[in-house]
């Protein structure tokens, strides 16, 4: 029976090729490294036998020189760390992938929110009734309140995308004020007299 090996010292990435490493030992150690689920030194070397035309029974027992090989050349230190590897790789893809929905996110508040912002400062449209009755004539001036739903929607959804992009409502807040954008909290009640002609006065609730 042969004497196990010292383990290596192991050079970064420990998941490439070692020093002193053979390329079989090292074709090996990818086989392994490379299942999917939990690994299996015994499922790796069942492949490998059929793969070389091995006849006879299914071996049951992984040879001695595997043994060795995987303590010598580390390979469950070497496993773990193209595990964490691996993580690292895939949490970087969807943090990638977070930061671009943001910046897309944010995009849409810069839009809508100018776009409604200039809605809002638009000047009433108003509308003259004028009656006759008995003679006596009067006029009323009826303003259209409605013309400012749509952009007090596209507010409050130009609010929500901020918030989300950024991801801290508080945060938002400061960052908006800042830039210079008018904050609107959608759950409160609106004082849009800033948007008003001088003069108007209106008073709406946004559920």
């Amino acid at each position: 029976m042969k004497e196990p090996l010292d383990p290596i010292e192991l050079q970064e990435p420990l998941w490439e090729r070692q020093s002193g490493e053979s390329s079989e030992w090292y074709r090996r150690f990818c086989r392994v490294r490379n299942q999917i689920g939990a690994r299996s030194v015994l499922a790796a070397y069942r492949q490998e036998f059929e793969e070389k035309g091995g006849k006879g029974r299914i071996p049951r027992r992984v040879p001695g020189s595997w043994e060795r090989a995987r303590e010598h050349f580390c390979w469950d230190e070497r496993f773990a760390a193209w595990d964490v590897y691996q993580q690292e790789k895939e949490d970087q893809i969807w943090t990638d992938r977070l930061n671009e929905l943001r910046e897309k996110g944010w995009d849409l508040y810069e839009l809508l929110s100018s776009k409604a912002e200039a809605m809002m400062r638009m000047p009433f449209v108003t509308q003259t009734i004028t009656s006759s009755n008995g003679g006596n004539i009067s006029t009323i001036m009826a303003t259209e309140w409605n013309q400012f739903r749509v952009p007090l929607l596209m507010l409050k959804l130009a609010m929500e995308l901020g918030y989300e992009a950024i991801g801290d409502n508080n945060k938002a807040l400061t960052l908006l004020t800042r830039q210079g954008f008018q904050v609107v909290d959608p759950t409160a009640n609106l004082d849009l007299s800033d948007y008003l002609e001088e003069g108007n006065e209106l008073d709406l609730k946004i559920n």
